[in-house]
């Protein structure tokens, strides 16, 4: 194997798992945030509700 195609080798594996950590990252974020913001969004229409009944 000569050192270019080492050095192409070496650098498609870095960047797949930079991409592969990256995807993992925001998938176990999102819905995270998504949780936090629908809780925020709920508890402020009922508090608004409850409010006004």
């Amino acid at each position: 194997m000569t050192l270019r195609k080492l050095l192409r080798v070496t650098a498609v594996v870095m960047t797949g798992g930079v991409i592969i950590q990256t995807a993992g990252c925001a998938t176990t974020l999102a819905p995270l945030a998504l949780s936090l913001f629908e809780n925020i969004v709920l508890s402020q229409l009922f508090a608004g509700l409850g409010g006004a009944i």
